[in-house]
């Protein structure tokens, strides 16, 4: 029976028994190809269903809320400002709600958002800082 040594491994393994590994193991590529796949059908999956499905009720409203993270008031052309141009944020205020005077509740990121999201103020959110977890376990 011949033998093959397997790299600095110092293993020994039958041309035979090297042959049937090497079909059963897969190369980068064979995997990318089976993945790719995968994510395919998953995504095809519910195309079946037709679009006639996903319309939007009457009775529920269609919210879009978008809140930029770092921005001046008057970094959007509709606010006044001459030199930026943001036509397709220009064309969403116009079509929906453009809010001229609004507050934060707090002056750092996070915080501001869960109390915009939630309802509720930093204080009962306990959400104080960025970049900081919440424990439901923590006291004060």
């Amino acid at each position: 029976m011949q033998y093959t040594f397997l790299g600095k491994t110092g293993m020994k393994v039958s041309r035979s028994c090297l042959g049937t590994m090497r079909k059963n193991f897969q190369n980068r590529r064979d995997f990318l190809k089976a993945a790719a796949m995968s994510v395919a059908f998953t995504g095809l999956s519910g195309c079946s269903k037709g679009f006639h499905n996903f319309e939007a009720k009457a009775d529920k409203p269609n919210l879009l809320f978008i809140m930029t993270d770092q921005q001046r008031w008057d970094a959007l052309s509709i606010a006044g400002n001459p030199v930026l141009k943001t036509p397709n944020l220009d064309r969403l205020a116009k079509q929906g709600a453009y809010f001229k005077n609004a507050y934060s509740p707090c002056a750092v990121c996070c915080p501001a958002r869960s109390s915009i999201l939630t309802g509720h103020t930093v204080e009962k959110t306990r959400m104080r800082t960025n970049g900081l977890a919440y424990h439901p376990k923590e006291k004060g």
